[in-house]
């Protein structure tokens, strides 16, 4: 019972510092996790599901993230299957410190991670892509790349307009009602397009 409500004590303390925290974005702490270990830029929303087994492991999402619903961050937690047993023997049996690496998990700007997906520990989710509903996503996912179940089923556009979209710096962008990239922001981009919509977007 005390366990139960250092527990909720726990979340609801995490919950307050990670909004006093963030205030330049719009996402809220569900769970139980090292604030000190996960960053996020402007803009982002969405809730924030972190399992986190390991306090040296990080997560790093970029600006402009939109996260849908039920979607799950692993932050550590490998066992490492080169030994004669994946129990963790070291830390539950011997008290020792586990020395199997703890990577940094990576979603740049721009992303959008559909319902109910899963990042696993340590990969890095390329600018612009998109994760479908229910994804796993356990490798790294180049940029702008449409990533449904568990791999890359198409870019999201041709690489002449990749390349520009990639000098895109979206923590340095400010919009607001009325400014110029407000009659372009429903255009589907064309290479005919591209530079004119960029040029609004970044003015």
């Amino acid at each position: 019972m005390l366990k139960k409500i250092k527990n909720i004590l726990l979340k609801q303390l995490v919950k307050i510092n990670w909004r006093r925290k963030n205030k330049h974005n719009s996402t809220y702490a569900l769970t139980h996790f090292n604030v000190n270990s996960v960053q996020v830029g402007s803009r982002s929303y969405g809730d924030l599901n972190i399992l986190q087994y390991d306090e040296t492991a990080t997560l790093k999402i970029g600006s402009n993230v939109s996260i849908a619903s039920d979607v799950h961050f692993l932050l550590g937690g490998e066992h490492d299957y080169r030994r004669l047993s994946t129990w963790p023997y070291q830390s539950l049996v011997y008290r020792q410190k586990n020395d199997w690496t703890s990577y940094e998990t990576v979603v740049e700007d721009d992303v959008w991670i559909g319902y109910g997906s899963t990042i696993l520990t340590g990969v890095r989710v390329g600018k612009g892509s998109i994760i479908g509903a229910k994804s796993v996503v356990a490798k790294d996912i180049p940029p702008f790349s449409v990533y449904v179940g568990n791999k890359v089923i198409k870019k999201r556009f041709s690489s002449t307009i990749i390349e520009k979209l990639n000098k895109i710096d979206f923590e340095k962008t400010s919009h607001k009602k009325g400014d110029v990239y407000e009659q372009f922001c429903t255009i589907p981009l064309t290479e005919e397009n591209v530079d004119s919509i960029i040029k609004a977007f970044i003015d």
